[in-house]
């Protein structure tokens, strides 16, 4: 359900588009970890692994606003703007349901003989479903003449609270595999709870009505982030580009 409204302020023109939304999910897949294979033998990991799996009803519900306008400063100067933020609340609607009992024979440990959606997880408070970042945010600013741009842009995605507990287990857990896999996500994710806001930079120039050369820049501040745990995103990424129109 949405609302979409233009505006006029002076000179800029451009509307703001406000969004509820819900989805709900029946039977939501996951892959979830746990030992779901032959544990007699340390050939396949005693069984252990990640499979995918009906975890149970889920339900993610939301807002989203967004905001573009454009207005002309002077004569052939314009500013333009982009703007939008999303919460979402994703939750599963049955944490505790044991959707899976392991069927292995062997050596078989307790602790991933069967998998629910609080047993799996890393954080299970509020029953936030894993991998998800509840609030993330864009903004854009460009200026435009006959010949010069410039623009910057900032993303922000919030912390994500909730993942697989088995990449902190194998890290530094209290579980009898803590240790075997020492990534330092547990240790990251204490440092990097806040969330991150990235910024990039451009500008371009335009010359002899043919040429164009631009500059691009990602990460301006080369900070260190992720996205998916244990997998880093691009450092600070400079490119330069030339254009050529022949008409």
């Amino acid at each position: 359900m949405g609302v979409k409204q233009r505006f006029s302020i002076g000179n800029f023109k451009g509307y703001a588009d406000l969004a509820l939304f819900q989805q709900r999910y029946d039977n939501f897949v996951e892959f979830t970890f746990g030992q779901w294979a032959d544990s007699s033998s340390f050939d396949n990991f005693l069984g252990l692994g990640f499979t995918s799996l009906n975890t149970g009803d889920a339900r993610v519900a939301g807002i989203e606003l967004s905001v573009a306008a454009q207005g002309e400063i002077a004569k052939e100067k314009t500013i333009s703007l982009l703007a939008g933020y999303t919460y979402t609340n994703p939750v599963s609607l049955n944490p505790d349901k044991v959707y899976r009992e392991s069927e292995t024979t062997g050596f078989v440990i307790d602790q991933y003989s069967f998998a629910s959606f609080a047993n799996t997880s890393s954080d299970p408070t509020d029953n936030i479903l894993k991998y998800r970042m509840q609030h993330m945010a864009r903004f854009n600013v460009d200026y435009q003449s006959r010949k010069f741009h410039v623009g910057c842009g900032m993303r922000y995605n919030s912390f994500m609270r909730n993942i697989d507990g088995i990449f902190e287990q194998l890290d530094e857990g209290d579980s009898s595999i803590s240790g075997l896999l020492p990534s330092g996500v547990t240790q990251w994710r204490k440092d990097k709870n806040k969330g991150d806001l990235v910024m990039d930079a451009r500008m371009s120039y335009s010359f002899e009505d043919i040429y164009r050369i631009g500059l691009v820049v990602n990460n301006l501040f080369n900070r260190e982030y992720t996205i998916r745990p244990v997998h880093l995103e691009s450092n600070r990424l400079i490119q330069m580009k030339l254009d050529i129109s022949i008409q």
